[in-house]
């Protein structure tokens, strides 16, 4: 679980802008990867159970892309084209727009104005 943790934020670092990394596509990648991951390593069941926990008091829409991405990356091993890593798997669906991120963000893309909305990563 760490060890996965660990994975998907260094692989979302090095393949998107800082910018991007909380609430934007890095974002989107890097929950849809590490539950890609967790399912191969601990399971679905105990992926949804820690991601579920983890956004217990998180903002409401902020947890509602959280939770999408979480369940998409938990998604991989019944939806990913045969020989196809995870990684592999959350970036062609991340460009395809199967993920989703928030837009417009305010400052910091820490602000969450009205006027924010959950789209898809494709867009």
């Amino acid at each position: 679980y760490l060890t996965n943790a660990k994975q998907a934020e260094e692989t979302a670092s090095s393949k998107y802008p800082a910018s991007s990394l909380y609430n934007g596509k890095g974002d989107a990648f890097r929950h849809a990867y590490f539950h890609a991951l967790n399912s191969i390593t601990i399971g679905s069941e105990l992926s949804l159970k820690l991601g579920n926990a983890h956004e217990i008091g998180s903002d409401l829409t902020e947890k509602a892309m959280d939770l999408y991405n979480n369940a998409f990356g938990r998604s991989y091993l019944q939806n990913s084209n045969v020989g196809e890593s995870a990684s592999e798997f959350i970036s062609r669906s991340l460009s395809n727009g199967s993920l989703r991120y928030l837009y417009p963000l305010g400052i910091n893309n820490t602000v969450i104005p009205n006027v924010t909305q959950l789209i898809p990563t494709n867009q």
